[in-house]
Protein backbone atom coordinates (compact mmCIF):
# COMPACT_ATOMS: atom_id res chain seq x y z
CA UNK A 1 0.00 0.00 0.00
CA UNK A 2 2.47 2.45 0.83
CA UNK A 3 4.78 1.58 -2.40
CA UNK A 4 1.59 2.03 -4.03
CA UNK A 5 0.58 5.69 -2.32
CA UNK A 6 4.59 6.83 -3.10
CA UNK A 7 4.40 5.41 -6.93
CA UNK A 8 1.74 7.67 -7.06
CA UNK A 9 3.06 10.47 -5.92
CA UNK A 10 5.87 10.26 -8.13
CA UNK A 11 3.69 9.95 -11.21
CA UNK A 12 1.52 12.95 -9.73
CA UNK A 13 5.08 14.69 -9.60
CA UNK A 14 6.18 13.59 -13.29
CA UNK A 15 2.90 14.95 -14.50
CA UNK A 16 3.63 18.06 -12.76
CA UNK A 17 7.03 18.92 -13.78
CA UNK A 18 6.42 17.87 -17.52
CA UNK A 19 3.26 20.26 -17.46
CA UNK A 20 4.63 22.91 -16.01
CA UNK A 21 8.13 22.92 -18.25
CA UNK A 22 5.58 22.84 -21.54
CA UNK A 23 5.16 26.69 -22.15
CA UNK A 24 7.40 27.53 -23.86
CA UNK A 25 9.31 30.98 -22.34
CA UNK A 26 12.99 31.78 -21.96
CA UNK A 27 14.86 28.24 -21.33
CA UNK A 28 12.74 26.71 -24.12
CA UNK A 29 14.01 29.12 -26.16
CA UNK A 30 17.29 29.10 -25.50
CA UNK A 31 17.14 25.07 -25.26
CA UNK A 32 15.92 25.31 -29.09
CA UNK A 33 18.13 27.50 -30.03
CA UNK A 34 21.29 25.94 -28.54
CA UNK A 35 20.13 22.28 -30.08
CA UNK A 36 20.28 23.61 -33.28
CA UNK A 37 23.25 25.67 -33.47
CA UNK A 38 25.26 22.94 -31.19
CA UNK A 39 23.88 19.85 -31.37
CA UNK A 40 21.93 17.19 -29.45
CA UNK A 41 24.63 17.02 -26.76
CA UNK A 42 24.42 20.45 -25.45
CA UNK A 43 20.73 20.22 -25.95
CA UNK A 44 20.20 17.28 -23.62
CA UNK A 45 23.13 19.15 -21.36
CA UNK A 46 20.67 22.32 -20.78
CA UNK A 47 17.49 19.64 -20.49
CA UNK A 48 19.36 17.97 -17.41
CA UNK A 49 20.39 21.49 -15.83
CA UNK A 50 17.14 23.05 -16.25
CA UNK A 51 15.27 19.77 -14.65
CA UNK A 52 17.47 20.22 -11.84
CA UNK A 53 17.09 23.36 -11.62
CA UNK A 54 13.17 23.07 -11.12
CA UNK A 55 13.69 19.89 -8.65
CA UNK A 56 15.33 22.24 -6.95
CA UNK A 57 13.13 24.50 -6.66
CA UNK A 58 10.10 21.98 -5.99
CA UNK A 59 12.47 20.70 -3.48
CA UNK A 60 12.24 23.64 -1.18
CA UNK A 61 8.17 24.32 -1.88
CA UNK A 62 7.90 20.29 -0.80
CA UNK A 63 9.88 19.55 1.98
CA UNK A 64 9.32 23.43 3.37
CA UNK A 65 12.92 24.42 3.28
CA UNK A 66 12.27 27.80 5.31
CA UNK A 67 15.84 28.43 5.99
CA UNK A 68 16.12 28.30 1.97
CA UNK A 69 12.80 30.00 0.85
CA UNK A 70 12.63 32.65 3.40
CA UNK A 71 15.65 34.60 1.82
CA UNK A 72 14.91 33.63 -1.55
CA UNK A 73 11.20 35.41 -0.93
CA UNK A 74 12.44 38.21 0.84
CA UNK A 75 15.05 38.61 -2.13
CA UNK A 76 12.74 38.36 -4.82
CA UNK A 77 12.61 40.93 -6.23
CA UNK A 78 16.42 41.40 -5.86
CA UNK A 79 17.29 38.34 -7.88
CA UNK A 80 14.19 39.31 -10.73
CA UNK A 81 15.89 43.01 -11.44
CA UNK A 82 19.35 41.52 -11.91
CA UNK A 83 18.36 38.00 -13.21
CA UNK A 84 16.32 39.86 -16.11
CA UNK A 85 19.77 42.08 -16.81
CA UNK A 86 21.65 38.56 -17.01
CA UNK A 87 19.22 37.30 -19.52
CA UNK A 88 19.00 40.48 -21.30
CA UNK A 89 22.83 40.12 -21.93
CA UNK A 90 22.54 36.83 -22.73
CA UNK A 91 19.49 37.87 -25.55
CA UNK A 92 22.05 40.37 -26.65
CA UNK A 93 24.87 37.83 -27.44
CA UNK A 94 22.24 35.97 -29.01
CA UNK A 95 21.40 38.70 -31.43
CA UNK A 96 24.65 39.60 -32.26
CA UNK A 97 26.12 35.59 -32.72
CA UNK A 98 26.84 34.14 -35.92
CA UNK A 99 25.91 30.67 -37.33
CA UNK A 100 29.44 29.28 -38.12
CA UNK A 101 28.13 25.59 -39.60
CA UNK A 102 25.77 22.80 -38.35
CA UNK A 103 28.56 20.44 -36.94
CA UNK A 104 28.40 20.61 -32.90
CA UNK A 105 31.60 20.96 -31.25
CA UNK A 106 30.98 20.45 -27.67
CA UNK A 107 34.18 20.61 -25.16
CA UNK A 108 34.74 19.28 -21.73
CA UNK A 109 34.73 22.55 -20.73
CA UNK A 110 31.94 24.20 -22.56
CA UNK A 111 29.65 21.31 -21.58
CA UNK A 112 30.40 22.47 -17.66
CA UNK A 113 29.91 25.48 -18.52
CA UNK A 114 26.31 24.69 -20.54
CA UNK A 115 24.97 23.07 -17.15
CA UNK A 116 26.19 25.80 -14.92
CA UNK A 117 25.38 28.60 -16.82
CA UNK A 118 21.55 26.67 -17.47
CA UNK A 119 20.95 25.86 -13.96
CA UNK A 120 21.60 29.43 -12.97
CA UNK A 121 19.07 31.17 -15.58
CA UNK A 122 16.64 28.47 -14.19
CA UNK A 123 17.12 29.61 -10.60
CA UNK A 124 16.85 32.70 -11.34
CA UNK A 125 13.71 32.72 -11.17
CA UNK A 126 12.69 32.15 -7.57
CA UNK A 127 8.26 32.41 -8.65
CA UNK A 128 9.21 28.82 -9.61
CA UNK A 129 8.44 28.19 -5.96
CA UNK A 130 5.31 29.72 -5.38
CA UNK A 131 3.95 27.97 -8.68
CA UNK A 132 5.12 24.42 -7.02
CA UNK A 133 3.10 25.06 -3.91
CA UNK A 134 0.26 26.26 -5.57
CA UNK A 135 -0.09 23.02 -7.58
CA UNK A 136 0.87 21.22 -5.01
CA UNK A 137 -2.17 22.16 -3.04
CA UNK A 138 -4.18 22.29 -6.53
CA UNK A 139 -3.32 18.68 -6.52
CA UNK A 140 -3.79 17.86 -3.28
CA UNK A 141 -0.47 17.00 -2.73
CA UNK A 142 -0.25 19.37 -0.10
CA UNK A 143 -0.42 16.70 2.97
CA UNK A 144 1.17 13.88 1.13
CA UNK A 145 4.26 15.80 0.75
CA UNK A 146 4.26 16.19 4.86
CA UNK A 147 6.59 13.42 5.09
CA UNK A 148 10.13 13.50 4.12
CA UNK A 149 9.68 10.24 1.91
CA UNK A 150 6.53 11.45 0.28
CA UNK A 151 8.52 14.54 -0.58
CA UNK A 152 11.39 12.85 -2.01
CA UNK A 153 9.47 11.08 -4.41
CA UNK A 154 7.18 14.26 -5.59
CA UNK A 155 10.40 15.80 -6.32
CA UNK A 156 12.15 12.91 -8.25
CA UNK A 157 8.44 12.85 -10.45
CA UNK A 158 9.27 16.57 -10.95
CA UNK A 159 12.82 15.98 -12.32
CA UNK A 160 12.19 13.31 -14.81
CA UNK A 161 8.59 15.00 -15.63
CA UNK A 162 10.56 18.35 -16.45
CA UNK A 163 13.60 16.75 -17.66
CA UNK A 164 11.67 14.68 -20.09
CA UNK A 165 9.80 17.40 -21.75
CA UNK A 166 13.33 19.10 -22.38
CA UNK A 167 15.33 15.94 -23.59
CA UNK A 168 11.71 15.61 -26.43
CA UNK A 169 12.60 19.39 -27.37
CA UNK A 170 16.15 19.30 -27.78
CA UNK A 171 16.20 16.19 -29.81
CA UNK A 172 13.76 17.00 -32.01
CA UNK A 173 15.14 20.65 -32.39
CA UNK A 174 18.38 18.83 -32.85
CA UNK A 175 16.72 16.21 -35.39
CA UNK A 176 15.58 18.74 -38.00
CA UNK A 177 18.85 21.18 -37.46
CA UNK A 178 19.75 19.91 -41.00
CA UNK A 179 16.82 22.21 -42.72
CA UNK A 180 18.15 25.08 -41.24
CA UNK A 181 20.84 27.14 -43.39
CA UNK A 182 22.34 30.04 -42.01
CA UNK A 183 19.55 32.76 -43.15
CA UNK A 184 17.10 30.49 -41.09
CA UNK A 185 19.56 30.43 -38.56
CA UNK A 186 20.40 33.79 -37.82
CA UNK A 187 16.32 34.38 -38.09
CA UNK A 188 16.05 32.09 -35.16
CA UNK A 189 18.91 33.66 -33.22
CA UNK A 190 16.92 36.90 -34.00
CA UNK A 191 13.71 35.77 -32.73
CA UNK A 192 15.30 34.31 -29.81
CA UNK A 193 16.76 37.17 -28.95
CA UNK A 194 13.92 39.50 -29.12
CA UNK A 195 11.80 37.04 -27.02
CA UNK A 196 14.33 36.55 -24.57
CA UNK A 197 15.13 40.52 -24.30
CA UNK A 198 10.84 40.83 -23.91
CA UNK A 199 11.11 38.37 -20.83
CA UNK A 200 13.69 40.15 -19.50
CA UNK A 201 12.20 43.59 -19.75
CA UNK A 202 9.46 41.98 -17.89
CA UNK A 203 11.87 40.83 -15.06
CA UNK A 204 13.27 43.90 -14.81
CA UNK A 205 10.20 46.27 -14.43
CA UNK A 206 8.61 43.31 -11.57
CA UNK A 207 11.85 43.34 -10.06
CA UNK A 208 12.32 47.03 -9.93
CA UNK A 209 8.31 47.55 -8.57
CA UNK A 210 9.32 45.00 -5.85
CA UNK A 211 12.85 46.99 -4.67
CA UNK A 212 10.78 50.27 -3.05
CA UNK A 213 14.06 51.95 -3.51
CA UNK A 214 11.37 55.35 -4.38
Amino acid sequence: MLNLKMDTLFVKGAILGFAMAAPVGPVGLMTIRTSISRGRVAGLIMASAIATGDAMYGAVAAFGLTFISDPIIRYKAHIQFFGGFLLLAMAVHIYRSQFKGKKPIVKELSKIGIFTSTLLFTLSNPSNIFSFAAAFAALNMASQESSPTGASFIVAGLFIGSGLWFTILSHFSAKYRDSFNEKVMLRVNHFAAVALALFACFAIISGFRGLNWF
